[in-house]
């Protein structure tokens, strides 16, 4: 008989020790999602695309791989024109 009590108290200490483990794991996962989230929190937004000027100069590809090519595109309120080397 006091075999088979002591083997469920054993049980019931593992269980809990289990439980206390599986806390802690979830203490320590809302610790770091908080810091994640402060860390987004700091960072700048995303940066704007270059917006491209005028009309396109060249179309390549095809279907959904379709692209435009254009002289000229305006980022962070500037605007940029690009230059080809001439070619011998």
């Amino acid at each position: 008989m006091k075999l088979q009590e002591e083997e469920e108290e054993e049980e019931e200490v593992e269980k809990e020790s289990e439980k206390e483990k599986e806390e802690d794991k979830k203490k320590k996962r809302k610790i770091r999602d908080k810091q994640d989230g402060r860390s987004n929190e700091e960072e700048e937004p995303p940066q704007e695309d270059a917006k491209p000027m005028g009309e396109p100069v060249r179309v390549s590809g095809k279907g959904r791989g379709r692209k435009k090519h254009f002289d000229s595109f305006e980022y962070d309120g500037n605007q940029y024109t690009l230059v080809v080397p001439f070619s011998h």
